[in-house]
């Protein structure tokens, strides 16, 4: 699932929204990176502080458990 392309095209960034609930329904955790096809995308909430930071990029890591 992709963005309108000309919408796309001319915004700053872009971000994933993933939700996923819990076995009661209640949603918990949000991630703040998405890895989709081998490829890692920020979270909406992340790429906006980016693009009102002025950042080219945002460095993450990875630990050994996750």
């Amino acid at each position: 699932m992709r963005n309108v392309p000309v919408i796309e095209a001319a915004a700053p960034g872009l971000g994933m929204v993933s939700i996923e609930d819990e076995t009661d329904g209640v949603t918990r955790r949000i991630p703040l990176i998405v890895n989709v096809g081998g490829t890692i995308y920020p979270s909406l909430a992340v790429e906006m502080l980016r693009v009102a930071g002025g950042q080219r990029a945002l460095p993450y890591g990875r630990t050994p458990t996750g």
